[in-house]
């Protein structure tokens, strides 16, 4: 039998269990002593009446599917984390100019802002938020195209500075810009996933 059936059968015996015990009396001794200790017979039906309907309701409560808590604190972490990768989307975005120039110094220094130090970090939070989604593997693809992109501009831009001849930006910082945005789109309909939840046993 399920627990919750087994607590409702449960909580149904104890009140007729309660009802029985408090059946009227038919002698006049039983009359007598009915007469006497009726506030404290009534005290004992409420407390039978009071344990059958918290086991009743216990019962009902154990039967409700709960959020699986690992879900819960994942959907927090998710949360900021798609704040972060948004950051360091704008920050990419802003050497555009410098990657059109070919600067290769300042695209380095671009992607070592505040916002895309952390990018990755937070991308790692949001493919662990999502490893149980349908969009788990579209997530790790994803994620791994951005970091081969952001890897070959960043290669790209150190050998200009080191004085390759002919090294042109833009068509890396470009690939690494869609990568990014593709990922950051699947990673919040990950994150729009409602919660998981478990059932009480």
């Amino acid at each position: 039998m399920k627990p919750f059936a087994a607590l409702a059968v449960l909580s149904l015996l104890l009140f007729v269990a309660a009802e029985a015990a408090f059946v009227s009396p038919t002698s006049s001794s039983q009359v007598k002593v009915a007469a006497t200790h009726l506030g404290a017979e009534q005290t004992r039906r409420d407390v039978f009446a009071t344990a059958a309907a918290s086991c009743f309701a216990a019962a009902v409560a154990a039967s409700t599917p709960l959020p699986a808590y690992a879900d819960v604190t994942n959907k927090v972490a998710s949360a900021a984390a798609l704040r972060g990768v948004k950051r360091g989307l704008k920050d990419l975005e802003k050497t555009e100019f410098y990657a059109a120039e070919n600067n290769y110094i300042e695209t380095k220094s671009g992607l070592r802002s505040p916002g895309m130090n952390e990018v990755r970090k937070n991308c790692l939070v949001l493919m662990k938020g999502g490893e149980d989604n349908a969009e788990a593997d579209s997530l790790k693809n994803s994620y791994d195209n951005f970091v081969r992109a952001i890897e070959r501009l960043d290669s790209q831009a150190s050998l200009g500075i080191r004085g390759k001849k002919n090294i042109e930006l833009i068509g890396d910082y470009d690939a690494t810009v869609k990568a990014l945005k593709q990922f950051l789109d699947i990673a919040e309909k990950s994150a729009a996933t409602p919660l998981q939840s478990i059932e009480t046993e």
